[in-house]
């Protein structure tokens, strides 16, 4: 099979970024048959593979990065079998069977803290995309309530499959954990935060919980 999968705006760190590549990364390491072409924003080295071949968008800015995947994709892409939009944002017009990954609505859920026009394009044009698209993947029940509640699209084109955990989290032993204490000062007892600082996050809310 050749399949396209859509990645772009993977460039900006977050959790999106380390979600997506990693499961990139271990569906090309399981699967060396199939022929794959990733749309990205910037090259990623850790997706060479002899059967993947990366399509680097050759503007930048979010709206011209969408417009360049509008016109190309319906042309460059009808060849294809199956094309994936990893990461939310679909494209109109490809002429092939279309699956879209959605990681959550907090966009429609909470619309007062995001862009006015982020938000016209999840309620109108996303829509779209949902409808158009053969299969919905949702990553938690949540989500896939949101999607249909939000979209009418139901459990018979939703799938939830949840994000798998890297290797590298593990629990540390006892001698690491010393070394990091030692290197930061920190107390026996501490909390962390490793996302960003986004209001939707709700970081006072989790401290309350905590205290």
């Amino acid at each position: 099979m050749k399949i396209a999968i859509d990645a772009l705006g993977i460039h900006y760190f977050g959790g999106g970024r380390t979600a997506t590549l990693r499961l990139l990364e271990a569906l090309f390491d399981l699967d060396t048959q199939n022929q794959y072409l990733v749309a990205l924003t910037q090259f990623e080295p850790s997706l060479q593979r002899p059967n993947v071949r990366q399509w680097v968008s050759p503007v930048k800015g979010r709206l011209l990065v969408r417009l360049w995947a509008q016109i190309l994709f319906p042309i460059r892409l009808r060849s294809y079998d199956l094309v994936h939009f990893i990461k939310n944002l679909g494209t109109f017009g490809v002429p092939t069977k279309q699956v879209v990954t959605i990681y959550d609505l907090t966009i429609l859920r909470l619309p007062q803290i995001y862009p006015k026009v982020d938000v016209w394009y999840w309620k109108t044009l996303q829509r779209l995309t949902m409808r158009q698209a053969d299969a919905v993947i949702a990553i938690s029940e949540s989500t896939a309530e949101d999607i249909e509640a939000i979209y009418g699209v139901g459990p018979e084109k939703t799938h939830i499959i949840f994000p798998a955990q890297s290797p590298h989290f593990r629990p540390a032993l006892p001698e690491e954990i010393e070394q990091v204490r030692a290197r930061y000062g920190l107390p026996e007892q501490y909390v962390v935060h490793v996302g960003r600082l986004d209001q939707k996050k709700n970081i006072p809310l989790i401290l309350e919980g905590f205290a």
